[in-house]
This record gives C-alpha cells, structure tokens and sequence, in this order.
C-alpha cells in the first residue's frame, strides 16, 4: 500500500471512530443465583421482587393445575435476560411489559428474555402463564397434593415447586393469592381473606392479600374440604381464623 492510500485509510478510520456518543455497553444477563456461599444456586440475581400475584385452579382428585404469576420487578442493572426459578411445569406464555418475551429452560431455571433489554432501575411487569402437575415436595418442603386436599409449605425452598419466584429468602416480596376451588371446597393462604367470588360455573375464588414483604419459603396454601375455628391474631388486635380437615376432630 502506497503512503497515499495508507494515509487515506487512516483519515477513514479516524473519521469512523470520532464524533458522536460511545455505544452503551453489551446488556448484561442476569444471575443464575444470588451468590449465596451455603445454597449454592438458590435464587437468581439482577432485580429485585416487588410483588407477586398468583391465581390457582385446582379441583380434588385432578393433580393439575391451571395457573398465572403476575411479578413486579425492579431491575438492578441493565437486564437483556433473566432467570426465575420453577421446578417442572408447563409454560404456556410469558409476556414482559405486555410484549411477548423469549423463554428457555435449564433445569429449574425458566430464563426469560424481554423483546428489549430492561435499563438498570426500570420497573417491569412479568406475566407467566402454565399448567401441569406441580412438582414433588423439595427436600422437606413444596406442594404436597393428598389427592382430597393440597398443603403447600416449607423451607428454604418450597415456591419453586408451585410458581415461578426469586426462590431465595433475601427477596422478599408482597403477595396477592387467588384459589380458585369447587363449591364446597375451602382455601386458605397467607394474609388476610379479601374477597370469597362464587363463580358461574360452579367454582369459587378466594383472594388473599399479604401486603407486607415475606420471604418466598413462607407462602402456604392449603386446599381441601376444611372446617374454620377461631384462632390466632393477624396483627396486634385483629383476631384471625384457623383451618384443620373437617376428618380431623378433636380429641
């Protein structure tokens, strides 16, 4: 090359390196787990969990479930994929902001990925929908469907088992919990009854709000054909109620 076009060509690449802004660094994918040393891989890291809201149907003697998670999220630095934790189960949609997202599996793990990258300190939406038969009980903990009722309970991980989470206790979260049973048929979860809906097809809905932040491993279910007694407090004064299988009498 000849110093006139080797001069040329160095004008070029100058020309082509100057003048407007740096391109913004590639998007990061966010952990696979929150890097906790005693349960290596529990969790995932890059947002932070405001709320959840979760609708169940499930019917007695049918071990499926047909099933949604609504997720709040803030991201905690800049997001082009995301993992949540799910153990088994079929999902059917995930939509990030209303807008379809990508989804893989690997493992336990459902990673997700919006159409567009989530800018550090963006507020997102995450819609999952699915069904299936809910996986075993994880260690000591998780759902435990005795065909005539559900218990769902447990630590340190249980949710996994039942809804896609931030399957680790340092993401607390709200939690909105809708059960949607036969007639006849009670639900209980954690927080305070809202609203009980019968349903026109004979199915009723109980709708649980538990606005203060708890660890995932905390939220319980129990399904089944129940007897309520009073019982405990929800609060400082506030008096709660008890459920226990109307088989089980006491002595």
């Amino acid at each position: 090359m000849g110093r006139g076009a080797a001069a040329a060509a160095a004008a070029l690449l100058l020309a082509g390196c100057g003048g407007g802004d740096a391109p913004p660094p590639p998007p990061d994918a966010g952990a696979a787990d929150v890097g906790d040393p005693l349960r290596p891989g529990m969790g995932n890291g890059g947002y932070d969990v405001a709320s959840y809201d979760l609708s169940v149907a499930w019917s007695p003697g049918e071990p499926e479930i047909g099933a949604s998670a609504t997720i709040r999220l803030v991201a905690l630095q800049r997001l082009s994929r995301f993992n949540l934790d799910l153990v088994g189960l079929d999902v059917t949609e995930v939509t990030v902001d209303g807008d379809p997202a990508a989804v893989d599996r690997d493992g336990d793990e459902l990673v997700v990925t919006p159409a567009r990258p989530l800018a550090d300190g963006a507020r997102a939406v995450v819609r999952v929908r699915y069904t299936g038969r809910p996986a075993p009980p994880i260690q000591d903990g998780g759902w435990r469907d005795r065909g005539d009722s559900v218990v769902v309970f447990g630590q340190p991980e249980s949710a996994a088992s039942w809804f896609p989470v931030n399957d680790h206790p340092s993401d607390k979260a709200g939690y909105t919990i809708r059960l949607t049973v036969p007639e006849g048929v009670q639900a209980v979860a954690n927080g305070a009854l809202a609203t009980r809906t019968a349903r026109p097809d004979g199915r009723v809905t109980w709708v649980y709000r538990q606005p203060e932040p708890q660890a995932s491993y905390l939220t319980t279910v129990v399904m089944g054909r129940l007897e309520t007694v009073p019982g405990g407090r929800t609060g400082r004064a506030s008096r709660g109620r008890r459920a226990r299988s109307s088989r089980i009498r006491p002595g």
